[in-house]
């Protein structure tokens, strides 16, 4: 026998958990039983203000949170269970995007923590199916806590790789020892993390009084200035960030350094030229 429950929530709340079944490519089902499931711990949330719209939140009790469902009410004293539901989805919801995906994704870094703390290589299965041998270094977040990145060395390309913890499905601990070379650059990059491995790496741009005024507004993902004389910058930033970051900016930037990726902005710029001519 099924037990639905309908839980009445904040909008801004449930628009949060509509969001993360998006960016975590989860079930509303999965994540409602999830959180029940886990909710030890969880603090009650008080005073809570919101603004007056409400939803409501359907989903069925899986067989396993049904099982003892009645004798967990009883055990924690619970006369209102849709009052308990909607707590426990306001405290998850407050959490910021990171401790989130880390709540969601709990067995999956917890092995990644595992291999990295025992110096172990670790095979990974990623949503599309792909697998990869790995040496994990670390489990970090980019500067706004959007996402969480294991920092690695890939074993079959032969360099060190970024992978957003979400696109990761499952994790294999080998008794493989891990690749210990270069660990001053790994202490560094962790030291210096960013999702882009800027570390080390430059860009130097040109500026119109524009592109200078834009650049005071786009903050995701800007890169760390290094240096600056007047209108001409140069960036802590790889050319991968240097490629998300400045193709906001349009003919207000001159890419001069590195000339790969000077090649990159005018290879585009006569492609768009071309759609439009």
């Amino acid at each position: 026998m099924e037990k639905k429950l309908r839980i009445t929530i904040p909008n801004e709340i449930y628009n949060i958990i509509e969001s993360d079944l998006i960016d975590f490519g989860i079930t509303k089902n999965f994540l409602c039983n999830y959180i029940f499931e886990n909710s030890d711990g969880f603090k009650e949330v008080y005073n809570y203000k919101y603004n007056g719209s409400k939803k409501i939140i359907q989903f069925n009790l899986n067989k396993k949170n049904l099982e003892n469902y009645y004798s967990f009410l009883i055990e924690k004293n619970i006369e209102v269970e849709a009052e308990y539901f909607r707590n426990i989805f306001l405290y998850y919801a407050q959490q910021s995007k990171k401790s989130r995906e880390l709540f969601i994704f709990k067995k999956i870094a917890d092995k990644i923590v595992y291999g990295i703390e025992n110096k172990k290589k670790i095979i990974v299965t990623f949503i599309d199916e792909t697998k990869k041998i790995i040496s994990p270094y670390y489990i970090a977040s980019s500067e706004l806590e959007l996402k969480n990145y294991l920092f690695c060395y890939d074993e079959e390309e032969k360099k060190f790789k970024n992978f957003t913890l979400r696109n990761i499905k499952t994790v294999y601990i080998t008794e493989k020892k891990r690749y210990e070379d270069e660990m001053k650059f790994v202490n560094e990059v962790i030291k210096n993390f960013d999702p882009f491995l800027s570390y080390n790496k430059s860009v130097t741009v040109k500026f119109t009084d524009e592109g200078l005024k834009i650049l005071n507004v786009i903050k995701t993902y800007r890169p760390k200035i290094l240096e600056q004389k007047n209108n001409m910058i140069k960036f802590q930033c790889s050319e991968l960030q240097g490629k998300r970051y400045f193709s906001y900016f349009w003919n207000e930037v001159e890419i001069l350094e590195p000339e790969s990726l000077r090649l990159w902005f005018k290879n585009k710029v006569e492609k768009t030229f071309d759609i439009y001519k």
